[in-house]
């Protein structure tokens, strides 16, 4: 991080050719970022040639945003192993190269989650006493959000590693979200301790033996919207599953409420009548506002956004970036660990 005046400046990096929207809607998202907080600069990484229209169309300050061009991008539907070994001029692997030689403080992007992940691991490395970097996103409850993790990159952790996820999540929940001693749950079938397959069965045990945690016991899928725990912790698999779940499910209801609010006059007349309150409460729910996932466990910050992310998403990912850093998170985590508190 630099420092301007006694002022940090964060240097965030944004990989401007990830996701469905790219490059227009993630340039345009850091720019809108730029003009509210002065303490950021930007770096936008990929082919010049294609993101410098888009800086011309719109007033941007100059002097705080900057391009490191690439002239090769990694599509969503790329092997993720090859694509880091073969595309080294990728905005991806760029970004995480210059990531890991301090160059920026963190790497956001809405691309292919497999090789920001193999990336990450293999340009920044995991802190020592973790054996492999998670993904954590915030779902909308009707409470505060819960963070879920993992919910993309560990398909077949052990129960320690579980575990650890409680730690894991517990810190970074209570710097992110300001709470202390945040409450965890694990992801099961049931909320019997004795429900479930061994993986769970077995991370129950050890959740409950350790006293940095405020284990509160298994949470069901169906439970996710109530926001019973602060953290729900999961292997990679069931979580994504149930991530996605979750958002095609919202999806399909915000549909049907659409589609009845415009079936005839009354409904109209009706929707008209409630729409402020309305959109004031599904606005917590809007998925742009939940678009960051750090890859938590590595020595650097590295976040996925949402594949079809817009520019509000981009805001929203580089202010939760700054907010981790502020929260000096990758060094407490090491800290943890040193401490063999997990």
């Amino acid at each position: 991080m630099a420092t301007n005046n006694n002022k940090t400046k964060y240097k965030i990096a944004i990989d401007a050719f990830g996701g469905d929207n790219a490059p227009k809607e993630i340039v345009l998202g850091a720019i809108d970022y730029l003009k509210i907080d002065s303490d950021i600069d930007v770096t936008l990484l990929g082919i010049e040639e294609k993101i410098s229209p888009i800086l011309l169309s719109t007033d941007y300050d100059k002097d705080r945003l900057s391009i490191v061009n690439c002239s090769e991008v990694i599509e969503t539907d790329e092997h993720p192993a090859l694509a880091i070994k073969s595309k080294k001029d990728s905005s991806i692997v760029k970004g995480l190269e210059l990531l890991a030689n301090d160059t920026f403080d963190t790497f956001i992007s809405a691309g292919n989650s497999g090789a920001l992940f193999l990336g990450a691991n293999h340009y920044l490395k995991t802190i020592e006493g973790i054996k492999r970097p998670i993904f954590a996103t915030y779902i909308p409850t009707s409470n505060s959000p819960s963070l879920l993790l993992d919910c993309g990159a560990n398909l077949d952790p052990d129960p320690m590693q579980l575990m650890n996820y409680g730690v894991i999540g517990s810190l970074y929940y209570n710097i992110v979200m300001n709470k202390d001693k945040p409450t965890v749950g694990l992801l099961n079938i049931g909320v019997e301790e004795t429900k479930g397959n061994k993986l769970v069965i077995d991370t129950f045990k050890l959740l409950k033996d350790n006293n940095n945690i405020n284990f509160i016991g298994n949470v069901e899928a169906r439970d996710l919207a109530c926001g019973n725990a602060d953290v729900i912790i999961a292997d990679a698999f069931s979580g994504n599953i149930a991530i996605k779940v979750y958002e095609g499910t919202a999806k399909l209801l915000l549909g049907e409420l659409k589609n009845v609010f415009y079936k005839n006059v009354i409904t109209k007349l009706g929707a008209l009548l409630i729409k402020k309150n309305l959109k004031k409460t599904l606005t917590k729910y809007n998925p742009s506002n939940y678009n960051a996932a750090p890859l938590l466990g590595c020595n650097k910050l590295a976040i996925k956004m949402h594949g079809n992310t817009t520019a509000n998403g981009v805001a929203v990912a580089i202010k939760e970036s700054k907010t981790i850093l502020q929260g000096n998170l990758i060094n407490r985590f090491k800290s943890e660990v040193l401490n063999n508190e997990f």
